[in-house]
């Protein structure tokens, strides 16, 4: 099982460290020999200057360039070229086109250049249904 912790926020230095790296790096190389993907994910946002901390929980669907995202009030579904986000409190759905020079978050995105956009540090061991679970956490650069 892969567990995903991302922590994004306002004002954040951290240092890479080089076991974050390591695991990062051998879930980017594991993941890459698949043709799709599983994974139960945990976003944090945090911004101190906008008094935000946010927490969600949910699962992550991947087949090359497309995912599927279902977190708490929310299932956002891309096919590499259009995303759809469906807001289930409201039933609303926003469309909207990827932007490869955009900033936007994609799951892809994030495996393939974490090292670029930002800092990963190692957090904790713990166990999970019976698996492993390393939780690293990502801040941007």
């Amino acid at each position: 099982m892969i567990f995903f912790g991302f922590l994004f926020g306002g004002i954040l230095n951290a240092q890479s460290d080089k076991k974050a790296e390591e695991l990062l790096e051998s879930v980017v190389n594991k993941t890459a020999s698949y043709k799709n993907l599983r994974a139960e994910l945990a976003y944090t946002m945090v911004n101190h200057e906008m008094d935000i901390d946010e927490k969600k929980s949910g699962i992550i669907y991947l087949k090359g360039d497309s995912y599927r995202i279902e977190m708490e009030g929310q299932i956002i579904i891309s096919d590499g070229k259009t995303i759809w986000t469906f807001i289930v409190d409201s039933d609303e759905v926003m469309v909207s086109n990827v932007d490869e020079s955009d900033e936007s978050i994609s799951p892809n995105k994030i495996l393939t250049t974490y090292n670029e956009d930002y800092k990963a540090k190692f957090d904790s061991d713990s166990k999970y249904k019976n698996s492993d679970l390393k939780l690293i956490n990502l801040k941007p650069n």
